[in-house]
This record gives structure tokens, C-alpha cells and sequence, in this order.
């Protein structure tokens, strides 16, 4: 059985264990794949690789996440990227965003570039890089050739039901800091909606701190204090638009806690707004898919990825994102006909196990081309 070499770094970063440590786990489990951390067994010395050679020997691939390329594991991993180049082994190197074209009002931005030219100097060197879909196949090839798409699944298991039941309809918002002006674009259409019908708003995420005063606090700034500064104006800009809302905030859980999490909102109807830009054209719909697997209806902004997979979608105007989840709250059979195909779609075309075979053929083909290869040498 194959030998995959991986780095453990980062280990509680959702796409990092969506893409990378979840599906070793279960290839290890269901096929008998050996996955090693690489820092058990190797490190770096004054530029030389130094490691336990039976391990190396034996290893077929090196599997990275995008992410694990940063400043502090750079040297080891620009080293192994060589070993293994030399010795006809594969290295795979997986990317979930277009990390290139960090939008700029990204709270990550100041880290995005202080890694992008170390990414960028790797990325030509990998055999091949896996991504999510169609889009970022497309801009990652000006990057690398070898690109193959292998979409973000989820473990079912993993995704308890939701109890249902409430008597409120609850609608509900999941994400992070790079969404606040996704958030802030639906926000009239939500204000409507609880002008019109009886219903709770949830918003999970975004922030891990007292979210509340922060959005009162960022209300009270004025130009002047975020002029310059694209990730501030865009926060400003989202808390502005929460003003016109009622809405109860959850922050952030780690990871592993996140399935349990996300069924104890027992929300009705899952909000997954996505304003047109070549970044979140390169997104995947693993929100929509979290969302179905815990019981809750999506709608969906009408946007690659969402517009390829999710059977409910928004186009980009207030009137349709009222009209659109106006219907689901006013009718629980619409609620129950749309999420019964949204859950069928997730469970037979995202569903871990199934797509497993996916991974296989990556970490068992690619590895076998690389050697052939290097052999005709």
C-alpha cells in the first residue's frame, strides 16, 4: 500500500482537515494507506534534509495543504520538495481558495503576501495540485499544469440532525471574516423579512469575541479613522448593515466541535449570500453541504459554486433574496421538497466515503506516472 507523507502543522484549519488529514484518516482506515506526519520524521539542518532514511525510502508522495507552506516551514518543506523531485517521488500539493488573489479587504490579507511568494516559488515545482472546482482549475493552471479537481466532501457520520421543532422559524448566517460583505449585501432583504414575518435571525462565526459591542463600536467610526484600510471600511460597512436586523451571534468553535455546533442551531432555513468576484467564484459550496447535512434548508446566492450545485438560489438583487426566502418561511412543504433534494444531492455526490476513490486515484496514479518518469531518465 502506498506510503503519504504529510505535514501536521495548522491541524485545526478547516480546509486542512476537509482536504487533507480527513481523507488520509479514512485511507489509512478503509484502504491501508500508511500516512505519516513528516515532522516525526524529518528536519531540516543548515539546508540539509535530515530523516529517518527507511521512512524516505519507502515513501511514495509528499500531500500538502496550500497553508502548510508558510514562513516558519518553508526551509524543511522547499527541502523535501527537492529530495523528492530527485528520487522520482510525488509531490501533491492541494489548494481549497485562489490564495493568489487575496481580496483586499481580507483580514488575512497581510499574511496572504507574506507567504504568496514563497507559495508561488513551490507551486511550479509540485507534480500536481488538487482544487475544489471548474474555476480555480482554471486560474491555479497559469500556476501549474497538472491540475485535477477532487471537490470538498463531507463525513455524515460526523454531521448530526438537527431537532427541528421551533416554534419561531429560524434563519441563519455560518462564516468567517472574509464574508463581510457577502453578509452585508443581503442584509435589506433579511430586515424585510423580519418585517414581514415572525422569524429569528442567527449569525455564527464572523467573530469569537463579544461581536455585539464590536459592531456598535465600529458604527461610531468615521472616515477619516478607516481610509486606508479595505478590511476595516469592509467591517464598518457589514456592521452598518446589522443595524437594520435583530440577530443572535454564536462565535466560532474549533473544528472538531463545529458539526455538533452547527445542529444544535436547529435552524430552519441556512443563508449562503456570495457576491460575484473571481475569489468566491473559486470558492466551494462546503457551507451548503454542512448545512444539508445537519437538516437545514439552503438559499443561495445564483454564483459559481453554489449555481452548479444547490438546487435554491438568489440571484444578487434584495428583491429576490426576500422573495426567494419569503417562500421557504411561509411554506414548510417548500422547506421539506427543496431540502430533500438538497440532502440527496450531498449525501450520494459529497458524501466522504463515496468520493473516497477520488483520493485513491490521485495518491496511487500520480505517484506511479512520476516514477515512470523518472525511470526513463
Amino acid at each position: 500500500m502506498p506510503t503519504i507523507l504529510y505535514s501536521e502543522q495548522l491541524s485545526e484549519n478547516a480546509s486542512k482537515r476537509i482536504r487533507i488529514l480527513e481523507p488520509l484518516e479514512l485511507l489509512r482506515e478503509k484502504r491501508g494507506f500508511e500516512c505519516i506526519a513528516l515532522e516525526r520524521v524529518v528536519r531540516v539542518e543548515n539546508g540539509r534534509v535530515e530523516a529517518d532514511p527507511a521512512v524516505l525510502d519507502r515513501a511514495d508522495t509528499l500531500f500538502l495543504h496550500i497553508v502548510d507552506i508558510n514562513t516558519r516551514s518553508f526551509a524543511l518543506l522547499s527541502a523535501m520538495v527537492k529530495y523528492f523531485g530527485t528520487r522520482g517521488k510525488a509531490v501533491i500539493c492541494d489548494a481549497d481558495d485562489h490564495y493568489f488573489v487575496p481580496t483586499a479587504d481580507s483580514p488575512f490579507r497581510a499574511s496572504l503576501e507574506e507567504n504568496l511568494n514563497l507559495r508561488r516559488q513551490l507551486m511550479g515545482s509540485f507534480h500536481a495540485v488538487t482544487v475544489t472546482g471548474k474555476v480555480l482549475k482554471e486560474e491555479m493552471a497559469a500556476l501549474n499544469p497538472n491540475v485535477f479537481i477532487v471537490p470538498n466532501m463531507i463525513d455524515p457520520q460526523k454531521f448530526p440532525l438537527r431537532k427541528g421543532g421551533n416554534k419561531k422559524i429560524r434563519i441563519g448566517w455560518c462564516g468567517g471574516p472574509t464574508h463581510f460583505e457577502d453578509l452585508a449585501a443581503i442584509m435589506p432583504a433579511v430586515a424585510r423579512i423580519q418585517s414581514a414575518f415572525p422569524v429569528e435571525m442567527v449569525l455564527f462565526g464572523l467573530l469569537d469575541a463579544k461581536m455585539e459591542d464590536t459592531v456598535k463600536k465600529a458604527r461610531g467610526l468615521k472616515g477619516p479613522e478607516v481610509a486606508g484600510d479595505p478590511y476595516l471600511a469592509s467591517f464598518v460597512r457589514m456592521a452598518k448593515a446589522l443595524g437594520s436586523i435583530q440577530y443572535k451571534h454564536f462565535p466560532s468553535v474549533p473544528y472538531s466541535l463545529y458539526p455538533q455546533a452547527l445542529a444544535d442551531l436547529n435552524l430552519d432555513i441556512g443563508l449562503c449570500p456570495l457576491r460575484d468576484t473571481v475569489y468566491n467564484r473559486c470558492r466551494s459550496a462546503v457551507k451548503f453541504y454542512h448545512y444539508a447535512a445537519v437538516g437545514t434548508v439552503t438559499v443561495a446566492g445564483n454564483v459559481h459554486p453554489y449555481s452548479g450545485e444547490c438546487n435554491y438560489l438568489a440571484d444578487e438583487s434584495e428583491e429576490d433574496w426576500f422573495q426567494k426566502t419569503a417562500r421557504l418561511v411561509e411554506s414548510e412543504e417548500l422547506r421539506d421538497s427543496v431540502l430533500r433534494e438538497q440532502r440527496e444531492f450531498v449525501l450520494s455526490n459529497r458524501n466522504r466515503e463515496n468520493g473516497l476513490r477520488l483520493y485513491e486515484e490521485v495518491l496511487t496514479t500520480i505517484p506511479g506516472i512520476v516514477r515512470a518518469k523518472f525511470l526513463e531518465k
